[in-house]
């Protein structure tokens, strides 16, 4: 048990410093109104798109795409049905329109990389690494498109598949996703500068997302934090920790898998909120403050959920 909660303590305590550095530089007036803009753009236009060529380069191949099969499917199906659910949560629960497209977000879709990568390799070792991965590839599917898109509405933006809102649906992110997956079927590798760039730029993401959110948090008022706790954020965190890791258990017992893949899907799914929402939350114009909340209440929790899970699985 001592060994799960250290492993757990690694993978959280470096989001929380990252937070707290973007708290600190927001007191100390180095992060303001502009330049929190600034941070926006550099971290939606450049370096998430670059970390996902990185990402994308480095952890897939060809081979382990076609090999995945139904294993793949299975956390697609997991994450689409839990941001449904969401969806008719959010409407049952009357969750103020501002910020309904990212309660449905935050409550599906879980930080699968910064967070749930090393977890699951320190669980389960280096083959854990694939069939995480393969959870990385749909949950970012799935907030890239319906996700950001519900968050747009909530900005006052349209949720339509219309010609005229496609540059908002392909966004940089999800571009070059698919541009990846499309190169990497067809096996095409880019060249090595490209490669390198994209390293370095993509280095940036997860600490511009923390740091971001560490700055509203400022903004917000460590006590407004507190109070702002609601029915809608109680909600969030059952569907991070309760509602998505059933769905993915449910689709696992109808879906044969290999035992790795349904170990490392079960703790996937009981991952943090991503860190990149509060800052596409501001970006579109929904509420920023309540998914900045949420990211440091459900990466403080998950110091709980990672060691439960694991003796649950034994």
């Amino acid at each position: 048990m001592g060994a799960l909660i250290v492993s757990a303590l690694q993978g959280v305590l470096p989001i929380l410093l990252m937070i707290a550095l973007g708290y600190c530089l927001a007191h100390f007036k180095w992060i303001t109104e502009h330049t929190g803009h600034f941070l926006t753009e550099l971290a939606l236009k450049v370096a998430i798109p670059a970390m996902m060529v990185n990402n994308m380069n480095v952890y897939f191949t060809t081979e382990s795409l076609r090999e995945a099969g139904w294993g793949l499917l299975a956390p697609l199906l997991a994450i689409a049905t839990s941001y449904g659910i969401g969806t008719l949560v959010s409407l049952a629960a009357r969750i103020p329109k501002g910020r309904r497209g990212v309660f449905r977000a935050m409550f599906a879709c879980a930080n699968t990389v910064v967070i749930g990568l090393p977890v699951a390799t320190a669980l389960f070792g280096e083959e854990a690494v694939s069939p995480a991965l393969f959870y990385f590839a749909c949950n970012t599917l799935v907030f890239w498109t319906v996700g950001v898109m519900g968050i747009r509405r909530d900005g006052g933006g349209e949720f339509s598949f219309h010609l005229k809102d496609l540059k908002a649906i392909f966004s940089p992110a999800l571009t070059s996703f698919i541009v990846m997956i499309a190169l990497t079927f067809a096996d095409i590798r880019l060249p090595n500068f490209i490669l390198d760039t994209a390293k370095s730029l993509g280095s940036m993401a997860t600490p511009l997302c923390l740091i971001y959110t560490g700055f509203i948090i400022q903004n917000m008022g460590l006590k407004n934090l507190l109070h702002g706790w609601d029915r809608s954020s109680a909600l969030v965190m059952a569907g991070r920790f309760a509602v998505t890791p059933l769905i993915v258990f449910a689709v696992l017992s109808a879906i044969r898998t290999p035992e790795i893949m349904r170990n490392v899907y079960m703790v996937q799914s009981g991952m943090p909120i991503m860190s990149q929402t509060p800052l596409v939350s501001k970006a579109y114009g929904s509420d920023a403050g309540f998914a900045s909340r949420m990211v440091l209440a459900t990466t403080v929790f998950s110091l709980i959920f990672v060691p439960v899970m694991r003796v649950i699985m034994g």
